[in-house]
């Protein structure tokens, strides 16, 4: 599809005809006609971006388009935060709502990947992956937020102060990625023996993990967190 103004300029897309409608001080009816038009181009408006802004799902794999109320295009999250940065026109709290687009966008492509299965032992919306040839697992919270591994799922449902039910199912969980109880460490606590080869032979070392979702890579490190946090 082209679009042709009365003065017989072609654009071959209602983006760049709202860029010359814009660069050549249209009226402002027609610039609103043609951003509101976008929609049918995939362009969107968010309530995080600032007036005039509208973003676009890329495809498959491929970044999201944002386009400002000035007309300038950016083809990631970065490029329109450094002109915003150096844009007297927004603040930092226009800055700090981009991000929330970023995030809100992340969660979406991470639902929108098919590979996600549920699993009895991670807790209730809870749901995983395995990538490629590696074998690598994710975990996807109901909210859509994705992470490498149990333990950091376990970390995120303490501070975000999910319930006890679901909090102890996730750490139960943890078994799967080689960590135990031991009735010699504080209630709730876990630990993790890992072994690598080296030049002298093999190597071992041990992490720990409190009831609380800190992580030690020594018994010394959470033997001085037990003593300014006593039990």
């Amino acid at each position: 599809i082209y679009f042709l103004t009365p003065d017989g300029d072609q654009f071959n897309s209602r983006r760049t005809a709202l860029q010359y409608l814009l660069k050549n001080d249209h009226d402002e009816e027609e610039i609103e006609e043609m951003r509101s038009s976008l929609k049918h181009e995939g362009w969107q408006a968010n309530r995080y971006l600032p007036q005039g802004w509208m973003i676009k799902k890329g495809p498959k794999n491929m970044k999201n388009k944002i386009i400002s109320a000035e007309g300038e295009s950016f083809h990631s999250f970065a490029t329109a935060v450094d002109y915003m940065k150096f844009n007297e026109n927004y603040t930092s709290k226009d800055i700090d709502l981009l991000q929330n687009v970023m995030d809100e966008k992340k969660r979406e492509r991470n639902e929108d990947i098919e590979d996600w299965i549920e699993d009895k032992n991670l807790p209730e919306g809870w749901k995983k992956r395995i990538t490629g040839n590696t074998g690598k697992l994710y975990f996807l919270a109901p909210a859509g937020i994705q992470f490498p591994c149990r333990r950091a799922a376990l970390q995120h449902m303490i501070e975000a102060k999910y319930g006890s039910g679901e909090i102890e199912k996730m750490r139960n969980s943890l078994v799967h990625e080689g960590w135990e109880f031991n009735h010699k460490l504080p209630n709730l606590w876990m630990y993790k023996e890992s072994t690598w080869k080296c030049k002298s032979g093999v190597s071992r070392n041990c992490q720990l993990l409190s009831d609380g979702g800190q992580l030690f890579d020594s018994f010394l490190a959470a033997e001085v967190f037990i003593k300014s946090n006593p039990y």
